[in-house]
């Protein structure tokens, strides 16, 4: 068994530092095969499919017969996220490139100045891609993998009165848009500045 960090994954695949995949053959651990591969943490993978960390992991993945991606933070509502991982997962499922996956799959927009972006998934396929996406999506809550597991207290909250200072400073703001707080200028251009401003103010900050 081998336990690694993200950074040493990459460091010691067998790609180059542009990307590519390297000459065959490169000594290093992570070039050997493995029969199971367990990544942590996957939501760090589906950020850029040209970063080369992400390269490592699929490339790991290739000599793997069984892999698994696990998080415990909601990936992003992005396609191109989803994608990423589940190429390391299984490459068949949502295809090897991303470009044939965003044209079956995505909602594209064209940008002013050029470029596509990704809008989310198209509304006519979207009850396809979960059909092909749910057999690979296995979702544990806490209380049910882990039963034993104390019962968290519940918070409690005490009401504390703002300062002279405080109050005097949350008074301005809410009326002017600008208050002064121990020497601290606070300014708002608009509403919802005013609102944060004056929540910070009573705050104690």
């Amino acid at each position: 068994a081998l336990v690694s960090s993200h950074g040493l994954a990459r460091a010691h695949s067998s790609l180059a530092s542009f990307g590519h995949v390297g000459a065959e053959g490169e000594p290093g651990i992570f070039n050997e095969p493995f029969d199971l591969c367990i990544v942590d943490e996957v939501h760090k993978v589906g950020v850029d499919p040209t970063n080369k960390w992400v390269r490592a992991v699929w490339r790991i993945a290739e000599t793997c017969g069984t892999r698994w991606a696990i998080t415990g933070t909601p990936i992003n509502d992005v396609p191109d996220d989803l994608w990423v991982i589940m190429r390391f997962v299984d490459k068949d499922v949502l295809g090897d490139s991303r470009g044939p996956f965003r044209s079956r799959y995505c909602l594209m927009k064209e940008e002013f100045f050029g470029g596509m972006t990704n809008m989310g998934i198209h509304p006519d396929r979207e009850e396809e891609f979960h059909w092909v996406t749910d057999p690979y999506m296995l979702r544990r809550l806490k209380r049910t993998s882990m039963p034993d597991l104390p019962i968290p207290h519940e918070p409690q909250y005490i009401r504390l009165p703002m300062t002279p200072a405080q109050a005097t400073a949350y008074r301005a703001m809410s009326k002017q848009m600008m208050a002064n707080l121990d020497g601290k200028l606070f300014a708002a251009p608009d509403v919802l500045a005013q609102h944060n401003a004056c929540q910070y103010i009573a705050d104690g900050v």
